[in-house]
C-alpha cells in the first residue's frame, strides 16, 4: 500500500525497482521524480518516461501476480508550470503526486533557506502549495505536506499558527478537485512533524476530506514502507479505515 517510492528514476536514488518488489509483497506505486529547476541536483531533474514505462512494463511481466502502479512525483518549482504541463501533456500515470520544492530561488532544503527568516519561509511555501494544486492538472495526491519545514525546528504552536489558515484554504481546494492527503512516513517519524499530519487530518476531516495514501518516500528497498505500522496506528485513531491508491487516476479502496 506504499504509494510513494522512489528509484534510481530520481535524481537522488540508485535503488533498483525489482529489489523493491524483492524486499516487500504488497501492492506497491513508484513515484520517480520530475523536478524542472532543481536546485540541489543544479539541473533539471526529468523523468525519462518511455525507460519508466518499459521497466514498470517488464516487471509486470516478470511478477504477474504482483499490482504494480506507474506513478510520478511532480516536484513544483516557481515559475514552471507550462513546462510541468507540457511534460504531462502526452504521458500516462497511475497517480500523480504534487510536492513543493523551491520558490524559484532556494529549494526548501538547502542549507542555505537556514539563513533565511522561518516565517517568511513558511508562508511562501504553503503559498506556493496554493498556488501549485490551481495550476497543474490532474493531481492526485498531495505528497510530502511538511518538506518546506524539514530544515527548522519549530513547536507544535509555532507551526498551527503558522499554517492553519493556510492549510484551510489548500484543503478546500483539494477537496474540490478530489485530491488526496497523503500521510508520509517520513515527515512523521524521521522529520518529527507527526504532529503537524495530526493537525492536517483532523482540519481535512473537518472540512469534509475522506482520501488519504500511505507513502514511505522511499529511496532505498529498505525503506518502503518504513514506519507503516506505527502510521497506520495514528490513522486510526484519527478514524481512518480506508486508504486509497490509484489505479490509471481512479481510486481503489483499501481497508487497512
Amino acid at each position: 500500500m506504499d504509494c510513494h517510492i522512489h528509484t534510481k528514476f530520481s535524481y537522488d536514488s540508485s535503488c533498483e525497482m525489482e529489489e523493491v518488489l524483492l524486499q516487500n509483497n504488497h501492492t506497491l506505486t513508484f513515484t520517480d521524480s520530475l523536478i524542472f529547476d532543481n536546485l540541489i541536483a543544479e539541473e533539471d531533474s526529468i523523468l525519462d518516461d518511455e525507460k519508466y514505462s518499459q521497466e514498470i512494463f517488464s516487471l509486470r511481466e516478470k511478477f504477474p501476480e504482483r499490482k504494480i502502479y506507474k506513478g510520478i512525483e511532480i516536484g513544483y518549482t516557481k515559475g514552471n508550470r507550462e513546462r510541468i504541463q507540457n511534460y504531462l501533456t502526452d504521458k500516462s500515470f497511475d497517480v500523480k503526486l504534487l510536492s513543493i520544492r523551491s520558490n524559484g530561488k532556494l529549494d526548501f532544503m538547502s542549507d542555505e533557506i537556514l539563513f533565511e527568516n522561518v516565517n517568511t519561509v513558511v508562508a511562501e511555501y504553503f503559498s506556493l502549495m496554493k498556488q501549485a494544486i490551481t495550476e497543474i492538472d490532474g493531481i492526485n495526491v498531495l505528497s510530502s505536506l511538511d518538506y518546506g519545514l524539514r530544515r527548522f525546528s519549530l513547536s507544535k504552536r509555532a507551526v498551527i499558527l503558522l499554517v492553519e489558515h493556510e492549510l484551510e484554504e489548500i484543503f478546500k481546494l483539494m477537496i474540490q478537485r478530489n485530491i488526496a492527503l497523503e500521510l508520509n512516513a517520513k515527515g512523521c517519524f524521521f522529520y518529527g512533524y507527526r504532529y503537524l499530519y495530526d493537525f492536517a487530518v483532523t482540519l481535512y476531516q473537518e472540512l469534509g476530506g475522506t482520501l488519504f495514501t500511505f507513502g514511505s518516500e522511499a529511496k532505498r528497498a529498505t525503506e518502503v514502507e518504513l514506519n507503516f505500522s506505527r502510521l497506520i496506528e495514528n490513522a486510526k485513531k484519527a478514524g481512518i479505515h480506508h486508504v486509497v491508491q490509484f489505479d490509471k487516476g481512479k481510486c481503489v479502496n483499501f481497508k487497512i
